[in-house]
């Protein structure tokens, strides 16, 4: 509806607030009694996340989605390797990736245990939100657009974490154990117990 923008600051009591983040969007789980407090008083009390990178590089394989690209990254870390960290996703396979698929992303960024995380707002972006009922409209578009470019990590900017992953033939990926870093590809064999 146009109503979660880019660079916006949201609480939502949801563990999988995050999908927002695919479009630029920075949003916290919390709690309903946290949430009664954020709503009374406009502030978040919480511990400065750290900052974690993840960049998906290559090209996905005709049949990979999403999923298959944050299964594949909650393989590789566990389902703790992104905790107390807010997680900017980038690279080539990101930007390749419509808006559907980044909230998606985003989405399963807390089953490896990430605060929150968002993909930068770019061109994407901001198609996807024009003539939405409640994204801003004429003189404030331009406004906001000219604001959304900014919303970008500068060059050189420093993480507490960076992954990188290959996504060049990347499989579609199936989870097979009991929690979601249990990972294989769709041609791997199940471990034998």
């Amino acid at each position: 509806l146009g109503m979660v923008l880019p660079g916006a600051t949201h609480a939502v009591p949801d563990s999988h607030a995050s999908t927002v983040g695919g479009v630029g969007a920075l949003a916290f789980g919390c709690g309903t009694t946290e949430l009664a407090h954020i709503l009374a008083t406009q502030v978040m009390a919480m511990k400065r996340p750290q900052r974690m990178l993840v960049r998906l590089d290559g090209q996905r394989s005709r049949g990979g989605t999403a999923k298959d690209a944050a299964l594949r990254i909650i393989a590789e870390i566990g389902v703790a390797g992104a905790r107390g960290h807010v997680v900017e996703y980038a690279g080539p396979v990101i930007r390749a990736m419509p808006i559907e698929q980044r909230m998606t992303l985003c989405n399963l960024n807390i089953e490896m245990g990430g605060r929150s995380g968002f993909v930068p707002p770019d061109e994407t972006t901001f198609q996807w939100i024009a003539g939405r009922p409640y994204a801003p409209q004429g003189a404030m578009w331009d406004r906001a657009l000219e604001h959304w470019r900014t919303l970008k990590s500068d060059d050189g900017a420093q993480f507490d974490r960076e992954v990188v992953l290959d996504c060049n033939g990347l499989d579609p990926q199936i989870t097979w154990g009991t929690d979601p870093s249990m990972v294989l590809g769709i041609s791997d064999r199940v471990p034998d117990p």
